[in-house]
């Protein structure tokens, strides 16, 4: 038994030193199998006519563990949303709330009917009445904004309601974004006061393939918008129509295609004029109410200057959920027109400016403030959008750094898509150490792909990370596939 021990002893002794450094090997190897993957990448003949990006660090102690191309400027897509969430996280907090206001100008007489305009004040809160926030109650906005007014003690209106959204002025549609995209759901422009998403549904019903389509019914129903259809049914699986049209104003026109033989289809188009709606869905359910209401629904950019000028009487104030309920949204869903809004915001605190242009500029200004080399960072929207967006891997991965170190830190890694679970990411690194691991904002418009958040390491490292492609000639799908792969070296690499 004494010699069996011995032995026992020695091999541990001998052997152990051994598998350690083979362990030590394999790890060491892991990581020049993520570096030759990123070199590999980068090479890849898919990327011959394209430039692809790649930044990781250590959150921790600020080493970089491996980059490629990291300094040169790429379009980001919807990374650029992971950009202006921090952004507005670190400014505002994770417990802002946006206020609508109801005011009203002149005097109620003394049969309780209101001499003068019903104002709706918009704060640029983009979750009135929206479907990713409030789903089935959406519309709930509009009974307390109702209740309100008769609690008020007004129960007829000798004037109209008006819709205000003076809060951002200007330009709300960033000047780079294209004609094809601004009529379409995901183009809707922010607005002073935004409602129902600034998005409203056509619906169609189809027949044979060839015949044009017939328009059903527009939801919410815009009496001002003058809709041309020119699309026709086509062996299509999903929707391929185009619709086309510019804010503020009343026309649109659609073109392409959608599937043949259906009886509803469904295709949303950007608002024409968010707060002119907002007064008028406002001013019908009054009416249902049995209120009288003498003038039409406006906003107040159409009513003349002296009534601007009245003042204003508070009626009540009603708030937003909490920033970071429409930052979930806006990263886990990717919504334009909720990152739109957060830019304007952020204009509007810095350069006392709602418009985009000021918000690109301070928000711009923002991360330079925190130690970031903004050089060569092109900001020109909040969403991605924006084909003339540049950023660099390393830019998108130092912001992802930089708020590792903030105290909302734990809300804005908690917006981010989970590997295999949710949002974007949902399909990918199932069944890997990536997976239920990496959290990411993902990023997609033609020929551009795009990813930038957080994952542990074999070493329970918290790594952040960047990775563009720009102008590749594969498939999405199939850069989708190379990316991941490097996310799955990632997890499975060392790199301390």
């Amino acid at each position: 038994m004494r010699i069996i021990f011995v032995i026992s002893v020695i091999f541990l002794f001998v052997i152990s030193p051994l598998l350690s450094q083979q362990s030590k090997d394999n790890l060491l190897n892991k990581q020049l199998v993520l570096q030759q993957l990123v070199n590999k990448t980068g090479a890849d003949k898919d990327l011959k006519n394209g430039s692809f990006g790649f930044y990781a660090i250590d959150t921790k102690t600020g080493t970089v563990l491996i980059e490629y191309n990291s300094n040169q400027s790429l379009i980001p897509a919807s990374t650029m949303k992971a950009v202006t969430t921090a952004a507005s996280l670190e400014l505002f907090g994770s417990k802002h709330r946006f206020k609508t206001t109801l005011e009203y100008d002149g005097y109620i007489d003394s049969e309780c009917v209101l001499q003068g305009n019903l104002y709706i004040k918009g704060g640029g809160d983009p979750s009135i009445g929206s479907s990713f926030l409030f789903n089935k109650n959406r519309f709930e906005f509009l009974t307390s904004w109702t209740n309100a007014v008769f609690a008020s003690g007004i129960s007829g209106i000798n004037g109209s309601i008006v819709g205000d959204d003076e809060i951002f002025s200007g330009e709300l549609i960033p000047s780079t974004w294209t004609w094809g995209d601004i009529g379409n759901y995901y183009g809707a422009c922010s607005s002073g006061l935004s409602v129902f998403d600034n998005v409203y549904e056509i619906e169609f019903s189809s027949g044979n393939i060839g015949d044009l389509v017939k328009v059903k019914n527009i939801l919410p129903f815009i009496p001002y918008m003058q809709l041309k259809s020119e699309v026709k049914a086509s062996s299509v699986s999903s929707d391929n129509s185009i619709i086309f049209g510019a804010p503020n104003s009343p026309h649109r026109i659609i073109r392409g295609e959608i599937p043949s033989g259906r009886t509803s289809f469904f295709v949303k188009g950007a608002m024409p004029e968010p707060p002119l709606l907002a007064a008028f869905a406002f001013n019908e359910v009054l009416k249902k109410n049995g209120m009288k209401i003498s003038g039409e629904p406006s906003t107040i950019n159409r009513i003349n200057t002296n009534s601007k000028r009245q003042k204003r009487i508070q009626i009540a104030d009603f708030y937003s959920p909490f920033l970071i309920e429409i930052i979930n949204w806006t990263n886990l869903k990717s919504v334009n027109l909720f990152a739109e809004h957060l830019l304007n915001h952020i204009g509007l605190l810095k350069l006392k400016s709602g418009e985009s242009q000021a918000g690109a500029k301070a928000l711009t200004e923002f991360w330079r403030s925190k130690g970031i080399d903004t050089q060569g960072m092109f900001i020109a929207d909040g969403s991605g959008l924006s084909r003339a967006n540049g950023i660099t891997a390393k830019q998108l991965a130092e912001v992802m750094k930089y708020m590792t170190g903030s105290s909302e830190f734990e809300f804005f890694y908690n917006s981010l898509a989970i590997a295999g679970i949710s949002g974007s990411i949902a399909n990918i690194c199932q069944g890997t150490s990536a997976g239920n691991n990496l959290r990411a904002k993902s990023g997609y418009i033609n020929r551009v792909r795009s990813y930038t958040g957080y994952v542990n390491n074999k070493s329970g490292n918290l790594i952040a990370f960047a990775m563009i492609a720009n102008n590749y000639t594969c498939s999405p799908a199939e850069m989708k596939s190379k990316m991941e792969k490097i996310m799955v070296a990632m997890s499975e690499s060392n790199c301390d």
